[in-house]
């Protein structure tokens, strides 16, 4: 290859991967009036979605390495109706592109919001949000801190990390080490369920938090410091007991990991 020919083209590769590498933005604000719902849907992004103390949902959207709304970029579509707003992020699967590529969804609500939040391959974050939660992630981690709610997290290749007040729970992780904090003033509204197909399981709860526990390991060592009634012995990989009297059911079961149950 001719040298100046490939001078031109390594010139045309920096300014090429320069523009890629160079952030672009989506930036939206939606007035709300009461209790908002978010559903944000996204193929591959990371999602962080915190509480803010004004009425309304302020989204960003930072795009690196695609442009956004091109024929071969990142789409973002988004929908209002009344209280409810709806977030969907499309990026694309094929096309070259110089540099990293990263997509962040970043999203500020009123402290009392439902979420339902799905990302195919990504992490996500919720901090102080109130009200139920739904979150997803295909292969990626999955925080919620201070909840005050109900609580459904589920990632399929990553671990999971919630602390709050809890009426009702479920967590599931098909490749991930779960981490739960209950707080005082928890109710089970329905049965809580922790399960994680390889990855261990620590759970934290109320001293005076009464109810039916079903737990189980595959291979792995459990331990319970709270006081457990039990029918029969403890197992070396399972405790079904009651706690302070008995109520509705926790269950908990790893496959490959240790269960440790705790006092919060």
């Amino acid at each position: 290859m001719p040298i100046r020919l490939f001078t031109m083209l390594a010139v045309l590769a920096f300014s090429f991967s320069a523009r890629a590498a160079t952030p672009q933005t989506w930036d939206k604000t939606f007035p709300i009036t009461g209790v908002a719902d978010l559903k944000i849907d996204t193929n591959d992004a990371s999602v962080r979605v915190s509480a803010s103390d004004h009425n309304q949902i302020e989204a960003h959207v930072t795009v690196t390495g695609w442009g956004v709304g091109a024929p071969d970029g990142v789409k973002v579509d988004d929908q209002q109706n009344g209280n409810k707003v709806e977030l969907h992020v499309r990026i694309p699967r094929s096309g070259f592109t110089f540099g990293n590529k990263h997509v962040e969804i970043v999203v500020y609500v009123p402290s009392q919001t439902n979420l339902d939040l799905h990302t195919g391959d990504g992490s996500i974050r919720v901090e102080r949000v109130k009200g139920a939660q739904r979150l997803e992630s295909g292969d990626g981690s999955i925080e919620s801190s201070a909840v005050n709610g109900a609580l459904e997290a589920i990632s399929g290749d990553g671990h999971i990390r919630v602390d709050g007040r809890f009426d009702a729970l479920r967590i599931r992780s098909g490749d991930g080490h779960v981490e739960a904090e209950v707080a005082t003033g928890s109710t089970i509204t329905s049965p809580w369920s922790i399960h994680t197909s390889d990855g261990h399981v620590s759970l934290s709860l109320p001293e005076s938090l009464a109810a039916d526990l079903d737990t189980s390991t595959g291979d792995g060592r459990l331990s319970v410091d709270l006081p457990v009634t039990t029918a029969g012995k403890i197992g070396e990989h399972s405790v079904r007991g009651k706690l302070n009297g008995g109520g509705p059911l926790i269950e908990i079961h790893t496959g490959d990991g240790g269960v440790h149950i705790g006092r919060s």
